[in-house]
């Protein structure tokens, strides 16, 4: 699924800041990890004054929560200026497909190859 449906459009919020969210659920475990680890996480806060928070929870592919029950897995970029939400939206992104390119090179053959003990 491209990265790209996952990004939602930018919003003024309440107080003033711009912000956007960013659903990670559905991606490979590397990929997420690659969106919401500490160091990429940090370079990210260093490139403009926003907010970068990890919500929702996860939900095995396919699954849907309930009315009640809360969200999947997304990431909320909050930011003084559209400019710098968007930037770091991009980042984000990036670093999803990353992620997501990993998670197929590190799977080749694993779907196709089974240990069968009755072989010889």
């Amino acid at each position: 699924m491209p990265v790209e449906t996952y990004f939602t459009n930018l919003h003024v919020a309440d107080a003033g800041a711009f912000h956007a969210t960013l659903e990670i659920n559905d991606f490979g475990q590397r990929a997420r990890w690659q969106a919401t680890n500490r160091s990429n996480i940090a370079k990210l806060l260093e490139k403009g004054n926003c907010s970068i928070t990890n919500k929702g929870t996860y939900y095995a592919k396919g699954a849907k929560p309930g009315p009640d029950d809360p969200p999947k897995l997304y990431i909320l970029v909050e930011g003084e200026t559209e400019a710098i939400v968007s930037d770091v939206m991009k980042d984000l992104i990036e670093l999803l497909k990353k992620g997501e390119i990993e998670d197929q090179q590190s799977r080749p053959g694993m779907a196709t190859a089974r240990y069968n003990p009755l072989a010889s």
